[in-house]
């Protein structure tokens, strides 16, 4: 299959999966209004947040909006790093909670390739919205498991996570920042393969493989089937 092949082939099911899970909602005793995706860098996360934002009329929110300043994260080393010590995540419980309460939810835009925040928040009115998506590497931090009602992991092989951030960075596509050996990918391998554990990551109702698996060995020690 080729990548445009792929892709639709992706955006079709996650456009099925969203009226699935709209259907669901609709007759559950429990009201469930908080999805969160997580997965490593360019596995499709932000692509299935979007599609679901359109389909469940659903507010899209980026973890990134929550991250630190790379200028301040701590220096990377694997035999220390918890991997969750750039991400604000005090800040990302609040959000979902001003829109469990139908309260304004206001939360800054951060550019990555500038590493920078922009001078404005974004607002939003809940009563607009019958569902909030958040995404983001990361996501299932302790912190987050009450916060989400419905939990989905998305997973692809390193080799597709490079090419997509390549193109979709383009002409500034920096190979240091992603591709050494304290690079974000580096980072990455080593949370997903060495410190992400599922037991500790709350249920999670729903694994998304992409094209090839680099992580499987790992869930299969935590007992999931992929």
């Amino acid at each position: 299959m080729d990548e445009a092949a792929a892709l639709a082939a992706y955006q079709d099911y996650i456009q099925d999966l969203s009226r699935t899970l709209k259907a669901q909602f609709t007759v559950s005793t429990k009201p469930i209004r908080i999805i969160g995706i997580e997965g490593p860098s360019a596995s499709g996360k932000s692509t299935a947040a979007a599609i679901m934002a359109e389909e469940l009329n659903a507010l899209h929110v980026k973890l990134d909006s929550f991250f630190q300043q790379q200028k301040d994260w701590p220096q990377f080393n694997p035999d220390r790093d918890t991997g969750y010590s750039s991400i604000r995540y005090d800040d990302a419980a609040q959000c979902i909670a001003a829109f469990n309460n139908n309260q304004p939810v206001t939360f800054p835009k951060y550019s990555w390739q500038n590493d920078l925040f922009y001078d404005h928040t974004l607002s939003e009115d809940p009563s607009s919205y019958d569902f909030m998506v958040i995404e983001g590497t990361r996501l299932l931090h302790p912190q987050m498991q009450d916060k989400l009602d419905y939990r989905i992991l998305i997973l692809s092989d390193l080799s597709s996570q490079i090419e997509t951030v390549r193109n979709r960075e383009g002409s500034v596509y920096n190979p240091q920042k992603w591709e050494n050996d304290k690079g974000w990918f580096a980072q990455q391998e080593h949370f997903y393969r060495e410190q992400f554990d599922i037991t500790q990551a709350g249920h999670i109702d729903l694994i998304i493989t992409g094209r090839g698996i680099a992580h499987v060995g790992q869930m299969k020690r935590q007992g999931l089937y992929i």
